[in-house]
């Protein structure tokens, strides 16, 4: 229902109200694969593309071809 919330936030274009909820997931789970696409996308979304490559490097490191398949299929 969260990842829900989060694409439906993207999908009207706040993404800086998708951000805050990523952070407070990632606080949580800091290597929720799902939350850190988000976050950059959100970033992305915000013009924010410096950070954005930030985020997708910290993604790239967790190896997580799983949950970025997954995040795809939620918010795309």
């Amino acid at each position: 229902q969260r990842q829900m919330c989060i694409r439906d936030r993207l999908a009207a274009g706040r993404a800086s109200d998708a951000e805050r909820t990523l952070r407070e997931d990632l606080a949580r789970y800091p290597a929720n694969g799902w939350a850190l696409q988000g976050l950059a996308q959100s970033l992305r979304m915000q013009g924010r593309a410096a950070q954005a490559r930030a985020v997708h490097a910290q993604l790239a490191g967790l190896g997580t071809d799983a949950q970025r398949a997954s995040f795809e299929r939620v918010y795309r």
